[in-house]
This record gives structure tokens, C-alpha cells and sequence, in this order.
């Protein structure tokens, strides 16, 4: 058995309900997710029992295409990953009207993109671990992704503090200048 990626990222609660990462486009969405839960698996490999290098790493290829008014058909060069899943807007509105042929690569739109219409497409697989991790192990990595998270969310509120109520800026009463 294997143990998706997803299944560790459904128990991290923090970042999957922050609004910065929750309202990405699902592809770069699940990106971000790969960076912090990297970042976990660094810390937990060698003292967990189950081999966490073995695995199927987030993988994404990136297309975009300008629509003519008439052709609903696209070729996805190079070939997108096996088992992939979209994420395809036109004119930044999703889209979800397609089907993809695998043996050809070809994208299939059920209408056709207007002309000069800005496409966009997302092709991505989330990862997965080659063991069937158990529930305990799942936990810790989706912890472990939490450190790198919050360790960005303190740096940038210092950032803006320092921004905010440091010295080199100011607000100064012009009833003091003479």
C-alpha cells in the first residue's frame, strides 16, 4: 500500500486553513504543500521505522496557450506526469469542460477558447509515500510541516513591526518644526 501526500496534508490544520495558502490555484496550492512537508520529512526520516525516501515526490509541468476562437484542441509538450491532475483556467476562470488523452497528450476543451483568450494549465501529481504509513506517523509529519510555516508567519510579523514602529520611520508633528 502507499500513503498519499494528501492524507498528511488533511491533518495539518494550520496552514490548511490560512488564507494565504488556501486560496492559491490548486496546483501551486499543493506546491507550497511539498516545500514545508519537505521540510518535515528532513527532520523525521531517520528516526522513523518506514522508508520516507521512497516515494514519489510533487511534480508539475506548466502550459499556456492563447485561444482563437476556434480550435479546442491543444497539445501539452513536454508530455505532462502519468497520472496527473489539471488545474486549467481561461481568462483566470477555471475551467473543468475537457478531457485529456493520454496516449497523445492532446487537451480537449468542450468549447472552444475565445480569441486571443489567455489559457493557463496546471498539470501536477501531489506524491505519495511507497509505505503505508499508520496514523501516528502521518501526525508527525503533518507537525513537522507546521515548523517552517510558523517560523515564516514570525519573521514576516517582525518585518511589518519593524516596518511599523521602527526608528528610520516615523510620523513627526509639523507643530514641532520651526
Amino acid at each position: 500500500m502507499a500513503t498519499s501526500f494528501d492524507e498528511i496534508y488533511g491533518l495539518n490544520g494550520a496552514i490548511m486553513t490560512d488564507s494565504k495558502t488556501s486560496n492559491l490555484p490548486t496546483n501551486l496550492y499543493y506546491f507550497a504543500l511539498s516545500k514545508y512537508l519537505a521540510f518535515s520529512i528532513g527532520s523525521f526520516r531517520k528516526k522513523c521505522y518506514k522508508d520516507l525516501d521512497n516515494r514519489t515526490d510533487f511534480e508539475q509541468e506548466i502550459y499556456e496557450f492563447t485561444g482563437d476562437g476556434t480550435e479546442d484542441e491543444f497539445t501539452l509538450s513536454p508530455a505532462p506526469p502519468t497520472d496527473c491532475s489539471f488545474y486549467i483556467t481561461v481568462n483566470d476562470i477555471a475551467i473543468t469542460a475537457y478531457t485529456f488523452d493520454a496516449v497523445t497528450n492532446k487537451l480537449k476543451f468542450t468549447t472552444p477558447p475565445a480569441l486571443n483568450a489567455e489559457g493557463y494549465v496546471g498539470a501536477y501529481v501531489i506524491g505519495s509515500f511507497a509505505d503505508d504509513l499508520n496514523i501516528e506517523e502521518r501526525a508527525i509529519l503533518a507537525e513537522g510541516m507546521t515548523i517552517p510555516f510558523v517560523e515564516y508567519n514570525i519573521n514576516m510579523t517582525k518585518q511589518l513591526n519593524q516596518m511599523i514602529y521602527g526608528n528610520s520611520v516615523g510620523l513627526h508633528s509639523q507643530a514641532t518644526t520651526i
